[in-house]
């Protein structure tokens, strides 16, 4: 008589996904719960030099500074021949395009003002894409957030590094007067969601790729794993 295991590996699966949706969506409560002392307090003491970090991090920290640097690093790689390294960079920057476009789309569509508009404040619904209802969720966050989380599960002892830069972005969105604590947690929480959904999905798109299939089994495989394998396989 045939013996079955339970629970099955889809079933705990979709556990997963229930305990980390519901978990996200208490985190998220919580920040719209802290929204008006968050934004109080970033109101506050706003000397010069906060200003200036806040806008120069927001500047850097954006897709296409983002995007030129990790593109920088792929094309080099690829060009030194150093495959796995090209193929880590390409994914991380589909993971933060992904999360920033997906970010930019929802906000056309929620309409909220950001703190620093001079227009009532609240939800305004779907708009043209105007920059003073863009406030959630935040894209700047998604972006960092999606290239991080992808950083981190690719090379795991960048975790604390990658998380920094994390709540360095949403530092700076909120010191700037760009957006409220909820608006750059939810950024936070899509772009590691979708980070983390396309490092899943892609053993199942790109097969050849050997050394990403090792993700959907192995998810803190690391890159030294990867180079070691590459090194010992000879060109051709």
């Amino acid at each position: 008589m045939p013996q079955h295991s339970f629970p099955s590996s889809a079933l705990k699966g979709r556990f997963h996904i229930l305990w980390a949706t519901a978990l996200a969506a208490v985190v998220l409560a919580t920040a719209f719960h802290f929204d008006t002392p968050v934004l109080a307090w970033f109101s506050k003491d706003l000397t010069r030099e906060m200003a200036h970090s806040a806008t120069a991090i927001s500047r850097w920290g954006d897709w296409p500074p983002l995007a030129a640097g990790i593109g920088a690093i792929l094309f080099t790689a690829a060009a030194c021949r150093a495959q796995a390294i090209a193929r880590g960079a390409l994914v991380i920057l589909l993971a933060a395009s992904l999360a920033g476009s997906t970010a930019s789309a929802l906000r056309m569509f929620t309409g909220r003002a950001r703190p620093m508009a001079k227009i009532a404040p609240g939800w305004h619904g779907p708009h043209s894409g105007r920059h003073k209802l863009n406030s959630f969720p935040s894209a700047h966050t998604a972006v960092v957030a999606g290239a991080a989380v992808a950083t981190a599960l690719l090379v795991p002892w960048s975790t604390v590094p990658a998380c920094t830069l994390i709540l360095l972005m949403a530092w700076a969105r909120m010191r700037a007067g760009a957006h409220h604590l909820s608006d750059v947690v939810a950024g936070a929480l899509l772009g590691g969601f979708l980070a983390s959904w396309l490092l899943s999905r892609i053993p199942a798109r790109w097969p050849a790729w050997g050394w990403l299939s090792t993700r959907a089994n192995d998810p803190t495989g690391r890159l030294k794993d990867m180079l070691a394998t590459e090194s010992a396989t000879p060109n051709a």
